[in-house]
């Protein structure tokens, strides 16, 4: 021991030279573990403690005490933040010992009591009552772990194995049955909690006609915070091949499988329009230091990212580009409108949006084509389908009978069908016949006399 220079064992039991079975010191073995890139350090120790004799019981229990103690303090003060596995034949019990002494307290009880930062996963085999020596009873073969590795141990694993015994096993193999517990070696899900913070960079495009676009859809700090879909101007307008680069409010970190964070597109007229009608589509990047930026691949609309797309482990800053083809967009179109950035949860691969109820102005995209007097009240009216092919159901929730004026136009305000019908409880919808109509987007109206029925809706005529 330490090279014959025994001055720290102070008040050791007995003779310094049978500190630790007579010299039989614990043996590290350092492994560095390597799973998808992530390497994680653990320390294994083997163990092999002093054993029990009917003879000297006491002084034998006090010694492997006295060594099990100075393990512990080495390894709190040199291995205090690392992950270590303390495995092998304790030789003793931990719920209670197993030496013929008048105590019950078992020679590894400062394991046990510092619960904060060890973690016996054995010791549930000695709860149950089983044994993993062949010709006595207790569990004196344990696995013990520290704290850093808890979320590692797969809970419930351990387990003693019977299962290789026959009669010749105790004279061919061992007086003693092995003992394993499971671990997963893998990243924990990490909680990602982040959306848009501050704007690194912003360069804008164009419209499709070449024009500047409106100053109330290029200011890019309201693509920070959360998604507020279909609020009025609460987006910035990146322009035909414009970009923004944002720093999130909080690093995130890659979880294995999953997306960590959405992008937020805020198209007009209604919640999901389908790409194919409004294509509107950006590659999104991701870095860790704001310098070097990796592609995450493209998206029409919203989409969610996954970090191990660029093999990378963590993220601060996004950058969001336009890459809308404008000539299939009509001439006041401004490309890709980023709304937000925002984390998901958890790990969680299905995205749930954020609910937000209908604005009364309109939003940005349907004000470039309407008058200002032009708004969206309280529905009590119901358009199926959207899209529609055919025929466009318009049906009402009504208490008593009411004329209904039903109107419909393009986009630019042309009216295209008209109809003033008198509606009745019995008999709620009415049918419109839009078959013939070219294929595009309307604006359907319906209003009563009185007004207390005020809808204005947008729907896509399609083949």
């Amino acid at each position: 021991y330490n090279g014959g220079d025994d001055s720290a064992l102070v008040d050791y039991p007995s003779t310094t030279s049978r500190f630790f079975a007579s010299g039989r010191l614990p043996f590290l073995m350092t492994a560095d573990v390597e799973i998808n890139g992530v390497t994680e350090r653990i320390d294994l120790v083997a163990l092999h403690a002093r054993a029990n004799s009917g003879t000297d019981a006491q002084n034998r229990y006090d010694m492997r005490r006295y060594d099990v103690e100075v393990l512990k303090d080495s390894l709190d003060v040199n291995f205090a933040n690392n992950k270590v596995i303390l495995l092998g034949d304790y030789n003793d019990d931990v719920d209670e010992t197993v030496a013929s002494i008048s105590s019950t307290v078992s020679s590894f009880q400062e394991y046990v009591d510092d619960n904060e930062n060890y973690n016996i996963v054995s010791s549930a085999l000695s709860e149950a009552g089983l044994r993993s020596f062949v010709s006595q009873e207790n569990i004196i073969d344990h696995i013990a772990i520290t704290s850093e590795l808890n979320e590692n141990y797969i809970e419930n694993s351990v387990t003693v194995h019977y299962e290789i015994y026959d009669s010749d096993y105790a004279f061919t193999t061992s007086d003693h049955f092995p003992v394993s517990a499971r671990f997963l070696l893998e990243q924990p899900i990490v909680d990602n909690e982040c959306m848009g913070g501050s704007v690194i960079a912003f360069e804008q495009g164009k419209r499709r006609d070449g024009r500047r676009i409106s100053s109330l859809r290029s200011d890019p700090n309201r693509s920070l915070g959360a998604p507020n879909e279909r609020r009025y101007f609460d987006f910035v307008s990146l322009g035909f091949g414009g970009s923004i680069t944002i720093e999130l409010n909080n690093e995130i970190f890659d979880n294995k499988n999953a997306n960590e964070f959405a992008v937020f597109e805020s198209t007009g007229f209604f919640n999901n329009i389908p790409c194919n009608y409004f294509p509107e589509t950006a590659e999104v990047f991701a870095s860790q230091d704001g310098v070097a930026f990796v592609s995450l691949g493209s998206t029409c609309q919203d989409g969610e990212f996954d970090l191990a797309t660029a093999n990378l482990s963590s993220a601060k800053y996004i950058k969001v580009v336009d890459t809308s083809d404008k000539n299939i967009f009509p001439w006041f179109a401004d490309g890709f409108d980023l709304d937000a950035i925002v984390c998901i949860e958890s790990g969680e691969n299905i995205l749930a949006k954020q609910a937000v109820e209908l604005a009364k102005n309109p939003t940005a995209y349907e004000s470039e084509l309407m008058e200002e007097n032009f708004e969206l009240e309280e529905v009590t009216a119901k358009l199926s389908p959207n899209p529609v092919q055919n025929n466009l159901s318009v049906s009402f929730n009504l208490l008593s009978e009411q004329y209904m004026d039903i109107i419909i136009t393009s986009l630019t305000g042309k009216k295209v069908y008209g109809q003033s019908i008198e509606v009745h409880p019995g008999q709620p919808t009415v049918t419109v016949d839009m078959s013939r109509f070219p294929n595009g987007f309307y604006v359907v109206k319906v209003s009563d006399k009185e007004g207390a029925v005020n809808m204005i809706k947008k729907i896509i005529k399609s083949n």
